[in-house]
């Protein structure tokens, strides 16, 4: 038991932050992990958006969670779209976001970093890395 519950931690890791993407498969996993990221950030300011709206009805904090589950779905569309700046405008929002529940008190958020800042930098090496495959694939195929 004790050694599945290793080897199930060191798979989220690898998975949220792995140390190297060498081939199409890892960065296909890169591009996941980043899009998962982007669900669960788009999931979480979506629910706290509507229970903003519902409990204080417009405000400028619930303006903004509103603001935030827009990026959200595009950050989240954008990296499964393999576009570099979504996992990058994803990881931007994921630290803000983190900061602010530490600023608040809320020290439990650091575990957050792996899945929600891990995924989305992970995204944008894997997006860099196909990008690679697909040029270093392309100067293989053309005839000297």
């Amino acid at each position: 038991m004790r050694y599945h519950a290793h080897m199930a931690k060191q798979n989220f890791y690898e998975f949220f932050l792995p140390s190297k993407i060498p081939d199409r498969k890892s960065a296909a996993s890169a591009v996941a992990a980043g899009s998962i990221a982007g669900f669960i950030m788009f999931s979480v300011f979506a629910v706290t958006s509507g229970i903003l709206l519902v409990r204080q009805g417009s405000t400028l904090m619930s303006l903004i969670t509103s603001i935030a589950t827009v990026v959200m779905i595009l950050v989240t569309v954008g990296t499964w779209k393999r576009i570099v700046a979504a996992p990058l405008a994803g990881l931007a929002v994921a630290s803000v976001a983190i900061a602010w529940e530490i600023s608040q008190g809320k020290i439990a958020a650091i575990v957050l970093i792996v899945p929600l800042m891990g995924g989305f930098w992970t995204a944008a090496r894997g997006i860099a890395a196909l990008k690679q495959l697909r040029r270093q694939g392309a100067t293989q195929a053309t005839p000297e």
